[in-house]
């Protein structure tokens, strides 16, 4: 039997276990125990390219090796297990434009690619999405899973909820996968779904200490500060990779980023050896393409850098350096910060002015003091609304007894009493409005809250309190008693 025949029977059993293998080792219809064991496959039949969990029966035309004496299976053969990298995509055709190189130099060598497409765009794009990235898998031979339903990260979405969502979800695929490398974009990429997808692959990854796998990054609108790892390839794999994101004819048709992979493969040629190996090394003559991403390896509660090394498909792996990055992959990132491109349209901001960005800390003091202050103010509303009725029930039983003097300095109070409400309110009113300004520019919650009162239905909650609770003011001027006692309305806006 051909060696490529015996692999296609292997590969059409199914897995078994450990004692269902043994019940059928002896040479039951034929067959007998094939031990993935490292020089005891034959030369001439290629390993099988998925996860060996339990041994494999192979044909009997492959006749067993002798042996002198049984030996006890669990010390004379160990299962191989195959590598896995999962690569997470913001959308599909991210895995055709942010590390394909690598992908398939990971492939090439016996890797299962595992490609977890996290939306398919826009709602009314996900049929057409979903159509794409499983002819681009039936090109490049990736596995390919999308998330149900798909997570919406289309800009002015629920940023809060589709960052749940992806922590879920990548901790649910990592747990299935068992990877030892994850791919994804930086979480400093500028696009917004690509820095969401990133966070989340980071506090996945950092949550799991130091059983996470490594972590690849790739940039596409943000470039990479610290590239680490150099993928060098040749004209065919860029045919290959041009031939497969030509699946994706929807996207090219908006924007034919074929142009933009090949480009940069070429420039990161010259430029990579430099980035990563220091300025004056030289750049390889012979190769044409280079692909640049980032490594990161969760280290006894620090990410670690890894170290500047050409990509070796068999060998990836290597020990990480001594230099923590935390303070670059934890830092806020520039979508949050500045907004998606096209949507900044004011000039950045200095410290403490509106519109200058925040990290976590700061964030919290806004938001501690926004509610401070809105406390504040209406603490004061009350204070008022309690003085004016206690006024007004003084100037009745004064009114009621005949003490019209006493009534007209209440009055007096009372006019006086509005025109502090007046100017304190003014000036209290107007910092709390800059500040409140600034949460919603700075925490999207609030501002989501504080704009759902533009609806017609309750537009008119958004009067404020002070022209209703300042408005009518209880008093009566200097009267005779034969003169009627009355309001007069005093507006305080």
């Amino acid at each position: 039997m051909e060696p490529e025949q015996v692999v296609e029977e292997l590969l059409a059993l199914p897995i078994m276990s450990v004692e269902e293998a043994r019940d059928h080792a002896p040479a039951k219809s034929g067959f007998y125990v094939w031990w993935c064991e490292e020089g005891a496959v034959p030369t001439d039949v290629p390993a099988p390219p998925h996860p060996v969990a339990a041994f494999r029966l192979l044909h009997a035309h492959v006749s067993p090796p002798p042996r002198e004496a049984p030996k006890p299976l669990v010390e004379t053969h160990t299962l191989r297990t195959v590598r896995t990298v999962a690569h997470f995509s913001p959308h599909p055709d991210d895995e055709l434009i942010g590390a394909p190189a690598t992908l398939m130099a990971l492939r090439d060598a016996d890797w299962r690619v595992v490609n977890v497409a996290c939306s398919l765009g826009r709602p009314a794009q996900h049929a057409r999405r979903e159509a794409e990235v499983r002819d681009a898998a039936t090109r490049t031979g990736f596995e390919t899973r999308i998330l149900r339903p798909p997570v919406a990260m289309s800009g002015g979405g629920d940023a809060a909820a589709a960052r749940r969502r992806l922590l879920e979800a990548v901790e649910r695929e990592l747990d299935d996968l068992r990877a030892q490398i994850v791919v994804s974009p930086s979480p400093h990429d500028r696009h917004h779904a690509h820095e969401l997808v990133g966070a989340a692959v980071r506090d996945t990854l950092a949550g799991l200490g130091n059983d996470s796998p490594r972590w690849w990054m790739w940039g596409i609108w943000g470039e990479l500060p610290l590239p680490t790892l150099a993928t060098a390839f040749d004209a065919s794999r860029i045919e290959q990779i041009l031939a497969a994101l030509a699946a994706y004819r929807g996207e090219l048709r908006r924007n034919d980023y074929r142009r933009f992979v090949k480009a940069r493969a070429e420039m990161n040629a010259s430029l990579g050896p430099e980035l990563l190996f220091g300025f004056g090394s030289e750049a390889p003559k012979e190769v044409r393409f280079v692909e640049l991403l980032t490594e990161a390896a969760r280290v006894d509660g620090r990410w670690l850098l890894g170290r500047a090394r050409w990509l070796d498909p068999s060998a990836p792996l290597a020990d990480p350096s001594d230099t923590a990055v935390g303070t670059w992959l934890d830092r806020p990132t520039e979508a949050g910060r500045f907004g998606a491109p096209g949507s900044q349209g004011r000039v950045e901001a200095g410290p403490g002015e509106l519109g200058a960005p925040l990290d976590e800390e700061e964030r919290s003091r806004l938001w501690d003091l926004t509610l401070h202050e809105d406390s504040v103010f209406n603490q004061r509303h009350a204070l008022f609304l309690i003085a004016e009725a206690m006024l007004a029930v003084t100037y009745a039983t004064a009114l009621g007894a005949g003490e019209n003097l006493v009534a007209g300095v209440i009055s007096a109070m009372g006019l006086l009493l509005t025109a502090a409400w007046l100017y304190v309110s003014a000036r209290h009113g107007d910092k709390v409005q800059r500040v409140q300004e600034r949460a919603k520019a700075a925490l999207p919650d609030y501002r989501d809250v504080a704009e759902s009162t533009s609806s017609p239905a309750s537009r008119w909650l958004r009067i404020p309190s002070r022209a209703v609770t300042g408005t009518v003011v209880p008093h009566g001027p200097l009267m005779s008693p034969n003169r009627e006692s009355r309001w007069t309305t005093w507006s305080a806006v």
